[in-house]
């Protein structure tokens, strides 16, 4: 099952000259999941603004173009696998330590047109093709006062 420390230490390839998910809302949505799931373990305490299956699959993120971004296929996939985490914790209060249910794969296609909308992921996350900024780069590069780099 995905702990806090796999959504935390996740990074995604960087888009500057494509359509990408804006740096910022990845990250403050990812931060929210990972307190839910530390507080669902029984690690944290209970998260400032609570986070559900439902909810994390109705998030809706900008888009951005021409400046840097996340790929959207990867943040699509970490997502989907949270929200899998949450159903199952939801459902059966599993630790967070524990093997995940099998789940059947999603049907959904990923939307046409980019709309900010999460789809479910097309398949497994593609190899990196542009550099990756992990949480504790973007913190410091955050702390030097370069926050979009």
């Amino acid at each position: 099952m995905l702990t806090p420390e796999d959504v935390l230490t996740s990074t995604f390839t960087q888009t500057q000259f494509r359509d990408g998910y804006d740096e910022g809302q990845v990250d403050d949505l990812l931060d929210a999941v990972a307190e839910t799931l530390r507080a669902h373990a029984g690690t944290g305490r209970p998260p400032r603004r609570p986070l559900t299956a439902a909810g994390l699959r109705a998030s809706r993120l900008s888009v951005t173009r021409m400046r840097r971004g996340y790929d959207m296929a990867e943040v699509d996939a970490l997502l989907e696998r949270a929200a899998t985490a949450l159903d199952a914790l939801e459902r059966g209060g599993a630790p967070a330590g524990a093997a995940a249910p099998p789940t059947a794969p999603p049907t959904a296609s990923p939307p046409s047109a980019p709309s900010g909308a999460l789809a479910a992921p097309s398949g497994a996350l593609a190899a990196p093709s542009g550099p990756r900024e992990g949480l504790g780069a973007r913190l410091l590069r955050v702390l030097r006062g370069d926050p979009r780099g």
